[in-house]
């Protein structure tokens, strides 16, 4: 049994995992954003209940900067290093900034903090543009300092969200909030 913050896993689970990313990764001599393989992992999960499968469908790029420091960047590694696979983290930086420069308005929801928090925020300090609204799930608080709960009031003090934008930080554990959030959102568009 292992443990994953409050989430237990049980070890035949990480195998089974182990083995659907090794048989799902792409073989590509050219190098492709971590996006791009967030995006072809999606194509490849059968499970339509699945995040990334559901961002496929949808359309819906996923960035995930901190993807070497993960279980998909540890499968990603040992894949690459039987067959070709090459990923370019500074192609995501390239595409989450083309993204919010074109943008006439702009949301972003937060679950967490740390590397993706910022990753996201700061993409909005070399456009002309800022966030219109801010989601931020998270258990950190702004007393420690830190980035992860830093107030949405303070990204606005650095051009990251529109002084005019609608906002609202919830405090609360991501793994009770973000469900209940993304029920309220489709029982509403179903009315």
């Amino acid at each position: 049994m292992s443990r994953i913050y409050d989430v237990f896993i049980r070890d035949e689970d990480f195998v089974a995992f182990e083995e659907l990313m090794q048989s799902i990764f792409p073989e590509s001599a050219e190098s492709i954003s971590g996006r791009q393989l967030l995006n072809i992992l999606g194509s490849r999960i059968s499970d339509e209940r699945s995040i990334l499968r559901s961002a496929y469908d949808m359309e819906v790029p996923v960035f995930c900067p901190a993807l070497p420091d993960s279980m998909i960047g540890l499968q990603a590694w040992m894949f690459s290093q039987t067959k070709k696979l090459s990923v370019d983290a500074f192609a995501d930086i390239r595409e989450i900034v083309d993204i919010c420069y074109n943008s006439e308005r702009a949301g972003v929801v937060i679950v967490g903090g740390g590397v993706p928090k910022n990753f996201t925020l700061q993409s909005m300090l070399v456009t002309p543009n800022s966030f219109d609204l801010a989601i931020q799930l998270t258990t950190d608080t702004p007393e420690n300092g830190g980035l992860s709960g830093a107030t949405l009031s303070e990204a606005i003090s650095w051009g990251k969200i529109s002084e005019s934008a609608s906002y609202v930080t919830v405090y609360g554990d991501a793994t009770i909030t973000l469900p209940l959030m993304v029920g309220a959102a489709l029982e509403r568009l179903k009315k």
